[in-house]
């Protein structure tokens, strides 16, 4: 089908476009995934339906983001294990 190619072929330059850029794979990865996305015909991909793109500044946001959750699920992870700490400590009074 000339359609599916023709996304196939977008969506290979949109990574090569990623992967020209100076980031981290992991994140470049992570955006590329999000972005390349179809919509329900199969035709457009998720950062093709956009109104405006700038795929530079597109990925710097990102970035920063990532960045920032990064941060705050250390600080649910930290929650976490003082949680779980505090149910041990419970857990072993009620054993008492």
């Amino acid at each position: 089908n000339i359609t599916n190619n023709n996304i196939l072929i977008r969506e290979q330059n949109f990574k090569n476009e990623i992967d020209l850029l100076n980031y981290d794979n992991i994140i470049k990865k992570e955006f590329f995934e999000y972005w390349k996305e179809k919509n329900k015909s199969q035709t457009k991909m998720r950062f093709e339906l956009e109104k405006t793109w700038d795929l530079n500044l597109r990925l710097q946001r990102w970035s920063r983001r990532q960045n920032q959750w990064n941060k705050n699920s250390g600080g649910l992870k930290q929650k976490l294990n003082t949680f779980n700490k505090a149910q041990e400590m419970l857990n072993k009074i009620n054993k008492r």
